[in-house]
């Protein structure tokens, strides 16, 4: 049987007839089945920080002022998933000693803003997406992470700034 709707209870009767179809030699009592109910489809999304290291600079070092330093990729990889995945929002971790920057946006890839906030500071950094960001099953999806850095963003000797996971990604039904 085609067609027949996950979870759902049918009922039939069977009519037997002889061999030309002209004569009812029986009918059945009323029998049902219930087909099984639909597989579950579960979203699976795995997240990976790759830390960028400027070619430009001495590492751990940026000269300031500087627009659209890239600081962090992330890989959303849905490849274990059994279903789309849609991301609304996700944290990223900011460490080191004060402020980093004027502003910081998320990219797709690197060229699409996605979300941005203003005055990023040391600790969780909430990007809310404008529209979900869809991932298909068995997909990934690349994400920048740019800052501008102010003249502001002094580090101390020995102090470094870095962007990592934060604890928060918000999935939603696609």
């Amino acid at each position: 049987l085609a067609g027949l709707i996950p979870n759902t209870k049918y009922y039939f009767v069977i009519k037997s007839v002889d061999s030309s179809d002209s004569s009812i030699l029986g009918i059945s009592a009323e029998l049902s089945f219930t087909t099984a109910a639909a597989p579950s489809l579960i979203p699976a999304l795995s997240i990976s920080v790759v830390p960028e290291v400027d070619p430009e600079t001495i590492p751990g070092y940026i000269m300031v002022p500087r627009s659209s330093v890239v600081f962090a990729h992330y890989l959303l990889d849905a490849s274990q998933s059994q279903a789309d995945v849609s991301v609304s929002s996700m944290e990223a971790l900011l460490t080191g000693p004060s402020s980093v920057s004027s502003a910081c946006t998320m990219y797709d890839g690197g060229d699409s803003a996605l979300s941005g906030v203003t005055g990023a500071s040391r600790g969780a950094v909430k990007f809310t997406f404008s529209s979900p960001i869809i991932i298909p099953v068995g997909g990934s999806k690349l994400l920048t992470l740019k800052c501008d850095v102010s003249m502001s963003a002094t580090v101390s000797v020995g102090g470094a700034y870095s962007w990592g996971l934060g604890p928060t990604v918000d999935t939603v039904d696609p």
